[in-house]
């Protein structure tokens, strides 16, 4: 925790480890060190390096947006929501032609950042999503498989066939369009997770 003026804060999310198609509860801590009377207005929440509150995604929920503390209230939390879910998936990675990328979360730690009037640094945890426990029937295919297997040739026919793609991708199985959608904007180059040269492994950290 790092004191400003007369208050501290710190932030801890639970559970810190959550399949995708769960959630987490990240509650804000404030404590006033003096006879004083602060008032913190929530002002941004990030998710792995993307602004999610205000004007996010419906999966981001706060309980409340001002924290007031007195000498006779010295403590207070605020607690902020987030669901793994497809609307947030739509929000953070781009909505597909069919269904959501919401499997793409699983297998990375993302920093979780919120952001306070009169608090001149964020508070922050970092939670890690796993793939989902649930019926795997849904994820149809593994995207970094079907990379290697086809990337090459793909590479070479967008140069000379683009039209063709899309037969070359279905004759290789790869038949749900969100699937070609992100085989397709890997290949260009597209990037779904912000760009950082700190290497340590946690997106938006």
């Amino acid at each position: 925790m790092k004191p400003t003026s007369n208050t501290i804060a710190s932030m801890e999310c639970k559970p810190t480890v959550i399949p995708w198609d769960g959630s987490t509860t990240c509650t804000a801590h404030f404590d006033l060190k003096s006879t004083d009377t602060v008032t913190l207005n929530l002002e941004e929440v990030d998710f792995g390096g993307k602004k999610v509150w205000p004007n996010g995604p419906k999966s981001v929920t706060v309980n409340k947006q001002t924290v007031t503390l007195t000498p006779t209230n010295m403590q207070e939390d605020l607690t902020i929501t987030i669901d793994i879910d497809d609307s947030l998936a739509n929000y953070y990675f781009g909505k597909p032609i069919y269904k959501t990328y919401i499997d793409e979360f699983a297998g990375h730690s993302y920093l979780i950042e919120a952001k306070f009037s009169e608090l001149n640094y964020p508070v922050s945890d970092v939670i890690t999503v796993i793939p989902y426990n649930g019926d795997e029937t849904d994820n149809a295919i593994n995207h970094g498989l079907t990379l290697i297997e086809i990337g090459g040739f793909v590479r070479t026919a967008i140069s000379s066939d683009p039209v063709g793609i899309l037969i070359t991708l279905g004759v290789y199985g790869v038949t749900h369009e969100n699937d070609i959608q992100w085989i397709l904007e890997e290949i260009i180059g597209n990037e779904h997770f912000p760009q950082e040269q700190d290497n340590n492994n946690v997106v938006g950290g």
